[in-house]
């Protein structure tokens, strides 16, 4: 078979996660501009330039959006827990074929169950059980990597090559890991060489986390559009920044060991919880521009 056809594997992932995005973001009922922005958020990202790789960043994706789709069921005023189950289990199966994105995923649901429990009343002991003994085949895989090779992620013969081919070696004055994190925190928004435009989404994720969190009325008003705002807010912040520092981890010991970084940390690690990202950023954006209008017009 020709390898160019192995190029239109990821487009089914990608285009049924793009059905999720688009969902989630018309359950916020919001008006045309704000669905614009919501649209925009992805293109921003640069997320269709993967559509024609073949990797497992597509699957990985399309599981963050089951398990974000699996959110929304469990936090509707009505909860759905079996549906959402499946829905997690699904996300999370999917997710497992990368070690970032199963951490994302997993992380964001235990987060989001933990805070909202009263759907767990629906469910039955038989249910947790054979979820938590599929949980545990999941990271079947990565258990035996670290038994054969002392890392969930082995250092392949094939890694330590593409190290050799891009002359990599170890520093001789290696940095410390703060001051290395924050030299590589840049490249997180150095997307396919266009920081300019993909650091823009990530300044409106940051500044959509911090009104949410720090400014009461943006939530108020935000939670008006949309349910559960607050608990998804916090799963998502919690499940992506656990997951950046353990990721910055296992780079930073890839730097001190070959002097390699550049290539460890991208934006599509965190592709998974995109839907997420971009239904809070517009609940943000709608509880800001609702507050501003409401106060100029008492004034």
């Amino acid at each position: 078979m020709d390898p160019l056809y192995f190029r239109a594997i990821p487009c089914p992932f990608i285009l049924i996660g793009t059905a999720i995005y688009a969902h989630l973001g018309t359950r916020l009922r919001l008006g045309a501009g704000y669905l614009f922005l919501y649209a925009l958020f992805p293109f921003l990202l640069n997320l269709f330039f993967f559509v024609g790789f073949y990797s497992n960043d597509a699957p990985a994706f399309l599981g963050g959006a089951f398990c974000c789709l699996a959110a929304h069921h469990w936090l509707a005023p009505n909860p759905r827990s079996h549906r959402a189950l499946c829905f997690f289990l699904l996300g999370l199966t999917l997710a497992s074929v990368k070690l970032t994105s199963l951490l994302l995923a997993a992380l964001f649901t235990a987060s989001l169950c933990l805070l909202h429990l009263a759907p767990c009343k629906q469910l039955s002991w038989p249910a947790y059980a054979a979820s938590a003994a599929w949980f545990c085949c999941l990271l079947l895989p990565y258990v035996v990597f670290w038994q054969q090779y002392g890392s969930p992620v082995p250092d392949t013969q094939g890694q330590r090559d593409m190290m050799a081919a891009f002359g990599t070696t170890a520093p001789a004055h290696a940095m410390g890991f703060a001051r290395f994190c924050l030299a590589m925190l840049p490249r997180l928004a150095d997307q396919s060489t266009d920081p300019e435009i993909t650091g823009l989404p990530l300044l409106w994720f940051l500044a959509s986390i911090a009104s949410l969190f720090c400014i009461p009325r943006i939530r108020g008003v935000a939670a008006t559009r949309s349910d559960g705002i607050t608990p998804v807010a916090t799963a998502t912040a919690f499940a992506t920044f656990a997951t950046l520092t353990i990721h910055l981890l296992f780079v930073y010991q890839r730097y001190i060991s070959y002097g390699w970084g550049v290539g460890d940390i991208n934006l599509r690690y965190y592709f998974p919880l995109l839907p997420a990202y971009g239904q809070l950023a517009l609940a943000a954006t709608y509880g800001t521009v609702k507050s501003l209008l409401e106060r100029s017009n008492a004034s």
